[in-house]
């Protein structure tokens, strides 16, 4: 069993958050300590002894500070100990022993630790814990000694069976893989992350399609459809390659081609590499100055082509259903007969389909997609000499359109104009799609919009996947693309295009892999909350024992 649509990263991520300032941590950690001390002073404690209870773990704190501040920095200390401070109220409310509270605290830092933290740091917190203990209130040595130990021996099977779930399926270790990308989220330490996705990956080689536009002999700019895929989430693996080719590039317009996330690079350091190749470098192919232009409908996309009389076609699938990445194996059925197909990628909801990557598991929905690309070829709506005007309006809202901005190219054939927006984001609001149709098509024959599928954003905000296309800020994205439109329509010209492919052999994931890991952190996030609510509910426990 395996996971289509990777649920169990999805979920497992949204259980990360970020922690308000550290100014407001820092006042919410003195609120706390001066009601416990209050309360202590109230309910007859002496103040060493509420001291001894503070030092006890503010002195392991401070420790691993020093070891692990890229991780452990102040901030993310201070939010810890002020769940410690918590479990205080309890135990001096009771009138129990004060130290009883670090315990339930250790075992939950020490799951923690564990995840986030560098094992001389997790070795050194352990050490350091049971050290301040021993040296400030030796007599409870022991009755700290014997839950911890416990707990750990309850919970070696439990993580044992969390590393090998993931061992078997990705060859690394759970804890390692989880440390790794934890790390990577809260320090930027990414090579680690990409050793554990290099670890899961396949060497092979996915094309890049080039068509370069010529007028008067000079460069006007680059149609590129990408059939790497850009993922899988931040700046890992191939993530990045939307906004360093439209760097890179004179003038270019960024479409994906039907892939997913195995069609993600496993190493961010080859999207370099891979822009070059596609910016650094021009076609020395046959050059022509005609297309023919047809469109098809089907029920789930229509598809418009451009078909260039050097033999070479490219079919623009517009979804008209909400609808996440098509196969890779699309591509390739149609890459045989010099035809390139693009996912515009543009329409996404709650309740989005997703053609399976073997044609056999559904062949119904394959069938509709593939007699719609060959009607659209079939089809003839202009035919004539290629005009062509490019534009890139350089705007992100750092939530859902990236660095590489929204760029455009106009298209006219005879008395047709086609225009393409491809804005750098992950799919599309649908209500922003019929807004953007209704406010701009004037004068247009074909309007498609686009996104690039940029994965930069990806599980960067909390409680969600992404923010697609429209969802937010729409009408200054609406005002952009009128202003790109406008811009691209000005820079129309007679034009002739070559075309190129650029052979990509590098490490890419390996999507069976990765859908099958998306399964196993389903159980081992559920397995870990478990062990979770086994070291919180340890105090009540103790609190009934001691």
């Amino acid at each position: 069993m395996v996971d289509d649509r990777y649920e169990g990263f999805r979920k497992s991520y949204r259980w990360l958050f970020s922690l308000p300032s550290l100014w407001l941590v820092l006042l919410y950690n003195i609120l706390l300590l001066l009601v416990a001390i209050f309360l202590g002073l109230l309910k007859g404690y002496e103040l060493n002894s509420l001291l001894v209870a503070l030092a006890s773990i503010a002195i392991p704190f401070t420790v691993t500070f020093i070891i692990d501040r890229r991780v452990l920095t102040l901030k993310r200390l201070l939010g810890l100990y002020s769940i410690y401070l918590v479990f205080l109220f309890p135990v001096i409310l009771l009138g129990k022993q004060l130290l009883l509270a670090t315990i339930p605290f250790v075992l939950f830092s020490f799951l923690v630790f564990l995840a986030i933290a560098r094992r001389t740091a997790l070795a050194s917190f352990l050490a350091a814990y049971l050290s301040t203990i021993y040296f400030l209130q030796h007599q409870f040595l022991l009755y700290v000694i014997i839950p911890v130990a416990v707990y750990i021996t309850v919970a070696f099977p439990i993580l044992y069976n969390i590393n090998r779930r993931v061992k078997l399926v990705a060859g690394v270790g759970g804890l390692k893989y989880l440390r790794s990308f934890l790390r990577y989220t809260l320090a930027g330490e990414k090579k680690e992350v990409e050793e554990c996705l290099s670890a899961a990956a396949v060497k092979k080689t996915v094309p890049i399609h080039v068509f370069e536009l010529y007028s008067d002999g000079a460069l006007l700019g680059r149609i590129v459809v990408s059939g790497v895929h850009p993922g899988p989430l931040r700046t890992l693996g191939s993530s990045t390659l939307p906004e360093a080719i439209l760097e890179k590039c004179h003038s270019a317009l960024f479409l994906k081609a039907p892939a997913g996330h195995g069609e993600n690079l496993a190493l961010s350091r080859d999207v370099e590499k891979v822009a070059e190749k596609v910016c650094g470098e021009t076609s020395r192919a046959e050059q022509t100055g005609s297309a023919t232009l047809g469109v098809a409908d089907g029920k789930l996309v229509r598809s418009i082509s451009l078909r260039f009389s050097n033999g070479v076609s490219l079919c623009l699938l517009d979804p008209q259903v909400s609808m996440e990445d098509l196969p890779a194996t699309l591509r390739e059925e149609f890459e045989e007969d010099h035809v390139v197909v693009a996912d515009l990628h543009n329409m996404i909801d709650d309740n989005f389909i997703q053609l399976p990557e073997d044609p056999q598991e559904n062949p119904e929905l394959h069938l509709d997609v593939k007699q719609t690309i060959l009607e659209s070829l079939r089809d003839v709506r202009a035919e004539g000499v290629l005009k062509a005007g490019l534009a890139r309006v350089k705007y992100s809202d750092k939530l859902s359109v990236g660095k590489g901005g929204i760029s455009c190219a106009v298209f006219s054939i005879d008395d047709k104009k086609l225009a393409i927006v491809s804005v750098d984001g992950n799919n599309m609001d649908p209500v922003f799609k019929v807004l953007v149709n209704r406010e701009l098509a004037s004068g247009l024959d074909y309007l498609l919009l686009a996104t690039t599928d940029t994965h930069v954003m990806t599980g960067l905000f909390q409680g969600v996947d992404y923010y697609p296309v429209g969802s937010l800020n729409k009408e200054q994205i609406l005002r952009n693309i009128r202003d790109c439109l406008l811009e691209a329509s000005q820079n129309l010209k007679e034009c002739r295009v070559s075309y190129r492919v650029v052979p990509v052999n590098a490490l890419f994931m390996d999507g069976s892999k990765l859908k099958g890991l998306s399964r196993v952190t389903r159980l081992n996030v559920r397995d870990g909350l478990l062990l979770a609510m086994l070291a919180l509910l340890s105090l009540p426990i103790l609190l009934l024992l001691l």
